[in-house]
């Protein structure tokens, strides 16, 4: 039942900035790169909110669901995830104060570096957890692929 209030709210929230998106789409036709971020602070505080939600929602019930080996696996997928969500919530954090020029900093020398790093630590996990789940199923006999 509680996932259907996260399905319901996340179809709220699209449905929200569907119109909102769709609303902007004169300036697009007139200019291919429309300055989304500075016209449209509603939005990207939804998306932001949605993304940092979204993040501690998968690290909060991973931590608790995993156990044994696979929870020290995840710990690189979940310190990756967290690095990019990380990028949003300093993006959340420069719209609040209102500092445009802190927002341009982050978006051009910082987020990269996150992104590029959190992506590693993700595949990094994805990786130990392939070779975990091939020495389970050496351990069972079953063979894989």
């Amino acid at each position: 039942m509680k996932t259907k209030k996260w399905y319901m709210l996340l179809l709220f929230v699209g449905l929200f900035l569907l119109p909102n998106v769709v609303a902007h789409a004169e300036d697009i036709r007139e200019n291919p790169y429309p300055d989304f971020i500075f016209n449209n602070y509603l939005a990207m505080y939804i998306i932001d909110i949605i993304i940092i939600a979204a993040a501690f929602f998968i690290i909060y019930f991973g931590i608790r669901k995993a156990q044994g080996e696979l929870k020290r696996v995840f710990v690189y997928v979940f310190g990756g995830v967290f690095l990019m969500a990380f990028n949003y919530i300093l993006d959340l954090y420069s719209m609040i104060i209102g500092d445009i020029a802190l927002m341009i900093f982050l978006h051009n020398n910082i987020f990269w570096l996150f992104n590029t790093i959190g992506f590693l630590l993700v595949v990094f996990g994805v990786y130990r957890m392939g070779s975990l789940f091939e020495d389970i199923s050496k351990e069972n006999e079953v063979e894989v692929g």
